[in-house]
């Protein structure tokens, strides 16, 4: 991930942003832009845990001195969203939308957090109002979204190419609603049109994991086994997500190596303890993925602990 120029660009941006707090920890316009950046770089390299943390550090200096500061509110929602602490996300989210109640962003951290919660008249109309303010790739991913959740899935993948429309080739966030596409394309069962939205996301963003995991699904489901190992095994390599070991597990299963497969069930459960709701400093600061380590718990045949922790 980091040979494109971007992470060049990113690094050197952060050094200088870095630099400037140090000289100046009161400069609170360098404080939201290390923020925005750490909320990026979650996205990018799947280390969640670690710069949702960071990021969650520089909003709450901001706010320590300027309690409403915009910026720093919106991003403190998102953080909180990202480590699913959905209910304080919405409540932050709540407290901007009173103060700046025709901002488009506010409307999608809003949509976000009723649909996590279940609100999904609550999320319809928040996602509503988003697009009428602003209708771009947040909006129209988000539309596409609820789309699907309501079983409309010609609808959402309109509404998914109108997010890729809006974006940026090769950006992370026109590629990751590219990817959703194909995802789309395959739940009604057109491998093709999923397979092209793969590999035009992977072309536009050099070893981008989650086209990659797209493209062994489709190798899977064309029975092309060691093809759909190896670009998992290379999605596995390039972020910390444990969708890519349960699809190895799964692959594992298929082509009788099955010692394999429980090993890879196990790492991935010894991983996701670690952000569990039980562990009380994650509780408190960090990702809450209790959802995740029901399907672990799965994965291991554990069903009373799944239970438990679903």
């Amino acid at each position: 991930l980091a040979y494109p120029a971007e992470w060049a660009m990113m690094k050197n941006n952060t050094e200088v942003l870095i630099k400037r707090v140090k000289n100046n920890s009161g400069d609170l316009k360098a404080l939201v832009a290390l923020a925005s950046i750490y909320i990026q770089e979650a996205r990018i390299t799947g280390n969640l845990d670690f710069y949702n943390k960071a990021a969650l550090k520089c909003v709450n200096a901001v706010l320590a001195k300027d309690a409403s500061h915009f910026e720093a509110l919106t991003f403190k929602s998102t953080i909180l969203l990202s480590q699913h602490r959905f209910e304080e996300g919405l409540t932050v989210a709540r407290q901007v939308q009173q103060t700046y109640p025709l901002n488009a962003y506010v409307y999608g951290l809003l949509t976000d957090a009723h649909v996590e919660l279940g609100n999904y008249p609550q999320a319809l109309e928040a996602a509503e109002k988003m697009i009428s303010i602003r209708p771009d790739i947040r909006s129209y991913s988000r539309i596409a979204y609820l789309r699907e959740i309501h079983g409309d899935i010609p609808g959402a993948i309109e509404a998914m190419g109108l997010a890729i429309d809006a974006g940026t080739g090769g950006d992370e966030n026109t590629e990751w609603c590219r990817v959703q596409l194909g995802r789309l394309y395959e739940k009604i069962g057109k491998m093709d049109f999923a397979k092209m939205h793969y590999t035009i996301a992977e072309k536009n963003r050099e070893n981008y994991p989650y086209a990659l995991a797209g493209l062994a699904d489709i190798a899977a489901s064309e029975k092309k086994y060691v093809d759909a190992i190896a670009s998992y095994q290379q999605a596995d390599s390039l972020i910390p997500d444990h969708r890519f070991k349960e699809g190895l597990v799964e692959l594992y299963e298929l082509t009788g190596e099955k010692e394999k497969a429980t090993q890879m069930a196990a790492s991935i459960l010894d991983y996701m303890k670690q952000f569990s709701s039980t562990n009380h400093k994650n509780k408190e600061e960090g990702q809450n993925e209790d959802h995740e380590l029901a399907h672990a718990y799965m994965g291991v045949g554990d069903y009373s602990k799944a239970l438990e922790f679903a």
